[in-house]
């Protein structure tokens, strides 16, 4: 049975994919989306000047990795 944690991962997978412009697991076909959601690590959020990513959240999301794309 689907409890609280499906609704977090799917809040999760929702809120990256606004803050990112694409989707966390997203592959070629369903069955690799799958795949990667069961195998693959998370993504790590990027920045960049087009589409800068605020230091906070970065912390909040991927605690201890540096900021990817060099913006504060």
């Amino acid at each position: 049975d689907a409890d609280h944690r499906a609704d977090i991962f799917a809040f999760g997978c929702v809120l990256f994919e606004m803050l990112q412009g694409r989707r966390a697991f997203g592959r070629e076909t369903p069955a690799d989306t799958l795949s990667a959601i069961l195998k693959d690590p998370p993504p790590v959020m990027t920045s960049s000047p087009e589409q800068p990513l605020p230091a906070a959240l970065q912390e909040i999301v991927h605690p201890n990795v540096p900021l990817v794309g060099g913006m504060p």
